[in-house]
């Protein structure tokens, strides 16, 4: 069974092999995240797989999975945080256990914080070969 997808209709801008860049109506949901490449309040430009051959000035409708997006926006945000609260206490559990300074506090939790990131990015480099992580144009207006 497969999951109901989102799709919104944008025009492109710029096109590069295999992919597009799609100007895209802001929604209500969007407007105070700021994530994405934003033009304004009105508008954002989303970087998507271009399967269908768009070109430059075409309207084309995009789509991609709700629960991708739901478990990226998790990843961005709570891996490196997660990172900075366990370099945190691990840093008061050292300091405390070995005698040493809490500066030990901040020195972890900014390291965890880093590390987090990079786990991040090397997570990016490997979904972004996998099936449904990139937004995808799925029509060209006036094609079937």
């Amino acid at each position: 069974m497969q999951k109901e997808r989102e799709g919104e209709w944008g025009s492109v801008t710029a096109v590069s092999p295999g992919k597009a860049k799609v100007r895209l109506k802001r929604k209500s949901l969007c407007e105070k995240c700021g994530i994405c490449m934003g033009w304004g309040k009105d508008f954002m430009l989303m970087e998507v797989d271009n399967l269908k051959g768009a070109r430059v000035g075409d309207k084309v409708r995009i789509e991609t999975l709700p629960g991708k997006i739901l478990k990226i926006s998790f990843i961005v945000f709570m891996v490196p945080l997660l990172g900075l609260l366990f370099g945190i206490f691990s840093g008061q559990l050292l300091s405390g256990w070995l005698g040493l300074r809490s500066l030990w506090q901040a020195g972890l939790g900014i390291t965890f914080f880093l590390l987090g990131f990079l786990g991040v990015r090397w997570y990016d480099k490997k979904a972004q070969k996998g099936e449904g992580y990139c937004p995808r144009i799925v029509q060209i207006e006036g094609e079937e």
